[in-house]
């Protein structure tokens, strides 16, 4: 490559020998400017050498007192000059914004001067500055014909306005797909745009390897092709892009249609695809991607074998297919649902998958989410798998923005999903009255399967996190129609398992929601009416197989209680409450077992040699921990006195009380400090993870009096782990209230920071420890540099 100063001089020279009469200050150069196709114009970076000719020139127009004058091609010292070069700049200058008269090609010792209407040689010893006035005076015209060849010479031969082409096409293509956040027809949000880390997709495009990007359904998928196709394009690569859904035929023909219309010039298919292939061939340093989206198993097999030769091709170059579909079609794909497999996508592909968003990819949306809708969600809610749902976004922004005043005010959304969210989500997530029917006659038979008991060995281990029914179900509840809606939309999703052929999963279990809580209040609610041990075991069993079940059945006790059943309600707190979970110890558990949609079975092994603990029969406290949240009317003054109640039940508890996600359980919990005295403490930064603490915040929004006083009786018994979480409900309140509420959260804070060194000593210190005791070790920590970091965390 030529240096500035190398290149500045040979331009000089070059310009001075061409043209001896013309001043300095009469000529100026543009290294960067545009040529016309048609109705598209390309921008010629002449700054670098073309790396997609096929010699290395730089591209330079000269204007003479302002207008296009000459368009200079100049090459390396001591490279030969070709007809084919000699062509492209004459291309390049009969497609400039007004025709550049005069073409140049030099490499230093040789100079070649044409014109550049008719292509013939100037003769230097008779050019001065008559004649350039001459020729501008002339205004000749091209014929057709000539434009026509120039765009085919360029099309041909400069393989980056072909590149500047195929981009224009997948722009064009990704702004179709680009919308508001309201408008549920288009999976690219205008104004939330989050990037995807994806490292293993990074290495893979890095080894040159095709790649098959695989995922859910709402994952994001389309989002992350953007991502990819925008940081090509400002790399110099050419990306294309392709959606299945929208186009049957071959990615040329597309390319045909576009440039054709664009150009103004008929160029077959047959052509550009010789064009394009053939340049592949030649040693430049960017590459072509071209991308197939929602390739499925009925695409046209046009497409398919387009991508069979392609692959074909690409193979020894750094060009690269990327094919995207979701899991399901790619099993069908890859014939893992029939009795032989399709194994050219399993050996020519790298399968990715796109999982929902990591702990950083989720701070990368709420800080976005603030950016651009003044809301965000309270510290703690990366650990609830809900929001690393890239769909849900969306349904946040609507509701968020429907809800919240007027602008500057900031909306805040709870950490821990509520049933009024739960509900809201499933209620804006159907998108028509077809899915709407076919998703309520799928959750009504999975609630009637869940009540027959038939929920046995890995299907009941799926459904621990996940809904999940078996063929014979399936196709029992569902007509063959509802059924293939279901499937083609991807709302229910067909698995295998080790145990069944095939089972049936919802991709978005939030979906169902809003059809679980009628079926199951009717069905309960007849069996409490009659049994009520029975009817409140079934409870806590099925619940433990929906989707959010603490949620429902907080729902279907809270609508109870609407509906004037106080003496039942009554009756089912009292259960809850004394239906403590407990912690299991035992030294002959070996593994266990545990199934993730992202992840098939999974067998966890445990040490032999230490004694495990495992906590159970904690979700009739879940139920409780959103209970609290709801306003019970109740003959007492207090009107919380049953929340209250269930404050301190479950306050009390020396154990988080929190579910895990699927979509969160193989990645790192939030931290937590242990003392035997007091329990497990959560880190009081990370923010809100438990449901309890959530409805406390609640509460203290709502009544923050009743709070104030469980605060200080609970300081008077010293029941810590409740002192903790009430804390940490006044910690993450304070900031956004006022009045009274605010005054209540500062004397907690307050009156909690005077404590929390007797409270970490009383942890430490063995149990029956006196107060002296207690009193010494207090003293000890505050001195202790260690402690003092660890106490950090719960302040």
């Amino acid at each position: 490559m030529i240096n500035e100063s190398e290149f500045e001089t040979q331009v000089s020279e070059v310009l001075k020998n061409v043209f001896p009469t013309l001043l300095p200050t009469e000529l100026s150069q543009q290294r960067s400017f545009k040529i016309k196709f048609g109705h598209h114009n390309v921008l010629i970076d002449g700054k670098e050498p073309t790396n997609y000719a096929k010699r290395s020139i730089y591209d330079i127009l000269i204007q003479y007192k302002g207008k296009p004058f000459a368009m200079l091609e100049l090459k390396k010292p001591g490279i030969g000059i070709t007809e084919d070069e000699i062509d492209q700049g004459i291309s390049y200058a009969r497609l400039t914004e007004e025709i550049t008269p005069i073409t140049i090609i030099s490499n230093g010792s040789d100079t070649r001067i044409l014109n550049t209407y008719t292509k013939e040689m100037i003769d230097l010893t008779t050019f001065d500055a008559h004649s350039i006035d001459k020729i501008f005076r002339a205004g000749l015209r091209l014929a057709s014909n000539a434009v026509e060849d120039s765009i085919n010479n360029l099309l041909e031969n400069d393989q980056r306005i072909m590149f500047d082409m195929i981009n224009t096409v997948t722009a064009d293509s990704f702004s179709n797909l680009t919308g508001s956040y309201k408008d549920f027809g288009k999976p690219i949000i205008s104004e939330f745009a989050v990037d995807r880390s994806m490292g293993s997709f990074k290495t893979a495009m890095e080894q040159n390897l095709s790649v098959f990007l695989t995922g859910d359904r709402y994952c994001g998928k389309t989002n992350y092709l953007f991502q990819l196709f925008k940081g090509a394009k400002l790399n110099g690569h050419a990306f294309h892009y392709c959606d299945c859904n929208e186009v049957n035929y071959s990615i040329f023909r597309k390319l045909s249609i576009f440039l054709t219309r664009e150009v103004g010039v008929k160029l077959p298919s047959e052509k550009i695809r010789s064009w394009l292939l053939l340049g592949l061939k030649s040693n430049y340093r960017n590459r072509l991607i071209i991308c197939y989206d929602h390739l499925q198993f009925s695409t046209n097999p046009e497409i398919t074998m387009e991508i069979a030769e392609l692959t074909d091709i690409f193979r020894g170059t750094e060009n690269q297919i990327i094919l995207v579909s979701d899991n399901s079609n790619y099993d069908k794909l890859c014939g893992i649902d029939s009795t032989s497999s399709n194994t050219f996508y399993i050996s020519r592909f790298k399968r990715i998958k796109l999982k929902m968003f990591s702990m950083k990819e989720f701070e990368r949306a709420n800080d976005l989410f603030f950016q651009n809708f003044q809301s965000y969600i309270l510290p703690g809610g990366e650990y609830s798998g809900l929001y690393r749902n890239p769909r849900i976004w969306r349904l946040l922004a609507i509701n968020n923005m429907e809800q919240r005043p007027e602008w500057p005010s900031i909306g805040v959304i709870k950490a821990v999903p509520s049933s009024e969210f739960i509900t809201l989500i499933s209620e804006r997530l159907v998108t028509n009255n077809q899915t709407n029917q076919d998703l309520r006659y799928f959750t009504e038979a999975y609630v009637d399967f869940l009540f027959s008991n038939n929920l046995t060995g890995d299907l009941s281990l799926m459904a621990m996190n996940f809904p999940v029914m078996d063929e014979l179900t399936f196709n029992r509840a569902l007509s063959q129609e509802a059924r293939n809606r279901l499937l083609e939309t991807g709302i229910i999703e067909r698995q295998y398992t080790r145990s069944y052929d095939n089972v049936y999963i919802p991709k978005i279990p939030e979906m169902m929601l809003k059809f679980c809580v009628r079926p199951m209040s009717d069905k309960l609610l007849h069996l409490f009416e009659t049994e009520f041990d029975t009817a409140y075991n079934t409870m806590i069993k099925i619940c433990q197989f929906l989707p959010y079940g603490e949620i429902i059945a907080a729902k279907i006790i809270a609508d109870y209680c609407i509906s004037g059943k106080d003496l039942l309600v009554g009756e089912i707190f009292n259960k809850l409450i004394t239906d403590l979970p407990v912690l299991e110890k035992s030294k002959d558990i070996r593994s266990v077992g545990i199934y993730l949609p992202n992840y098939g079975f999974k067998e966890m092994d445990v040490s032999q040699e230490e004694e495990q603990t495992m906590m159970a029969n904690f979700l009739p406290y879940l139920i409780l921990s959103h209970l609290v949240g709801y306003s019970f009317n109740t003959s007492g003054e207090d009107p919380d006195e049953f929340n209250l109640k269930c404050l301190e039940a479950i306050g009390h508890l020396r154990f988080q009380i929190r579910p895990l996600h699927p979509n969160t359980i193989m990645e790192a919990q939030p931290e937590t400090l242990t003392a035997d005295s007091i329990g497990d403490l959560a880190n009081s930064n990370v923010g809100i993870t438990e449901p309890i603490v959530q409805s406390i915040q609640a509460i203290l929004m709502q009544n923050p009096g009743s709070i104030r006083k469980l605060f200080d009786l609970a300081l008077s018994k010293k029941v810590y782990p409740l002192i903790y979480r009430i804390f940490l409900g006044a910690k993450y309140t304070k900031d956004i209230s006022s009045g009274v509420t605010e005054e209540v959260c500062n004397h907690i804070i307050g009156e909690y920071l005077e404590q929390i060194y007797k409270m970490v000593a009383f942890g430490i210190c063995e149990k029956g420890a006196s107060r002296d005791d207690i009193r010494r070790k207090e003293k000890e920590i505050k001195k202790n540099p260690y402690f003092k970091r660890h106490i950090s965390s719960l302040s």
